[in-house]
């Protein structure tokens, strides 16, 4: 656990607290690597400013900052004054915190101050710090603002005009804000997943048309491990890898008017993920893909259904000859779900959960989120994505986008049947109209159902 320290002073870099930490770390070429990008890149933004100023002097330049700060915040202000005061509470959980097998809770009271264009986010109720999963206030804050901005037109700057108008409020010694020497690893995609989510079922109190609902929750087993069949030519030692193949994750959810996108990942992630082809992966390290698909049925029914959940399978293919115990190792700390799927909004459903197993010998073996495993050469790696949730009551989905869904198997024909009342002959995919708009009136029972009732506006 190592304190901030200053790597970079005046354009030199400690090389003696640097390489401490370099020797700390998987994949120390790329970390630094990936630290001179940012350096580089700060560089590159200095040197714009310095000639933004010696072209327009430096009043004029903050005279523009300060401009741009005050548009933001009356832009934020302007939506936020229409929206109905009042607190709304939401709580989500993870799975458990690695040690204590028991859920872990996020706990949301929502503030909404239209008079004074401001929102305020109180998690004080959240658990107290647990193992490995406590999450920082630079996270929070993270989270708090990608869920709140979603619930926002789009366009909006992200400075400081826009965090005048939220504050966010946490209790010292609970996972949201732990106390030395409490851990925190995988912040953003386990509890900082969880906070966001609790915005979103706020918000959706709020402005439910303009709020998605949750999304599947994050999955993307590590691989890792020693390859005693490669040397590595640099060291004349075994090439070692680390891979996060991104290849297991969700989608999202589904917002007012559209369907969730597939295979887009987990909120954290917010679609802007880029997977390495399986055929990368298979050359840099020893497993070979078996399945890779969308699940039928995983996504949240709705109005505007959900992003598919995917089914991914890999075997490990070490040659046995060379193998030894713990060369090749899995981790599932960045995953969770299993007990807790995604929610719907609007009458919408939730997605499926989350599954893991690894497969020996045609026997199943338990692999659960935020876990570490041991493999051995034949072994399959088989994971299970949950979809996201769904928007609007699915009986009133178009019947032809009901039809097209089952046609491709992201629905099967009992779904269409029992979710979205839909009659599709399995042989021709041709809908029985007549009998699906008596089903679909049977169905409603002249009753349109809202969300769950736990996250009742008090």
């Amino acid at each position: 656990m190592i304190p901030p320290v200053k790597l970079i002073d005046r354009g030199k870099i400690n090389e003696a607290a640097y390489s401490v930490i370099l020797r700390n770390l998987r994949g120390s070429a790329l970390v630094r690597a990936d630290n001179m990008l940012v350096y580089g890149s700060m560089r590159i933004i200095e040197g714009r400013i310095i000639e933004l100023i010696k072209e327009y002097g430096k009043d004029t330049v903050l005279a523009a900052c300060d401009e741009l700060i005050i548009r933001a915040r009356e832009a934020v202000k302007n939506v936020i004054s229409k929206w109905k005061a009042g607190t709304y509470r939401a709580e989500r959980a993870s799975d458990w915190d690695g040690t204590t097998d028991k859920p872990v809770w996020v706990r949301l009271a929502l503030t909404v101050k239209p008079e004074e264009g401001k929102v305020i986010f109180d998690f004080s109720d959240s658990d107290p710090q647990v193992d490995f999963i406590n999450v920082p206030l630079g996270q929070v804050w993270s989270s708090v603002t990608s869920g709140l901005l979603w619930s926002l037109p789009p366009g909006i700057p992200r400075n400081d005009g826009f965090f005048d108008c939220m504050e966010i409020i946490t209790k010292k010694g609970t996972v949201l804000d732990p106390v030395y020497p409490a851990t925190s690893a995988s912040q953003a995609v386990v509890l900082g997943m969880e906070v966001t989510e609790c915005v979103q079922l706020a918000l959706g109190q709020v402005v439910p048309k303009e709020t998605p609902a949750l999304w599947g929750r994050h999955v993307n087993p590590l691989y890792a491990g020693k390859r005693r069949d490669i040397i590595d030519p640099r060291t004349g030692s075994i090439s070692e890898y680390t891979a996060h193949t991104f290849h297991a994750v969700a989608s999202s959810g589904a917002s007012y008017g559209y369907d969730g996108v597939d295979g887009s990942g987990s909120s954290p992630l917010g679609g802007a993920m880029v997977r390495a082809p399986v055929e990368v992966e298979e050359w840099y390290i020893p497993y070979r893909w078996k399945q890779y698909e969308f699940l039928t049925d995983s996504a949240g029914a709705g109005q505007w259904r959900g992003g598919l959940g995917t089914h991914v399978e890999s075997m490990n293919v070490y040659d046995p000859k060379v193998w030894q115990p713990l060369d090749c190792l899995t981790m599932s700390g960045n995953a969770d779900g299993e007990k807790f799927g995604s929610e719907g909004l609007l009458g919408g459903k939730g997605g499926t959960k989350t599954k893991l197993k690894i497969v020996r010998k045609g026997k199943s073996l338990p692999y659960r989120t935020f876990d570490l495993q041991y493999l051995k050469p034949g072994d399959t790696l088989v994971s299970y994505s949950g979809g996201g949730g769904g928007v609007g009551n699915p009986l009133n989905r178009e019947i032809e986008k009901v039809r097209l869904d089952a046609l491709n198997e992201y629905i099967s024909i009992k779904a269409a049947r029992d979710l979205y009342g839909v009659l599709i002959d399995p042989k021709t995919f041709k809908v029985d109209v007549k009998a699906t708009k008596a089903l679909r009136t049977k169905l409603k029972g002249g009753k349109e159902r809202g969300g769950e009732t736990r996250r009742k506006r008090r």
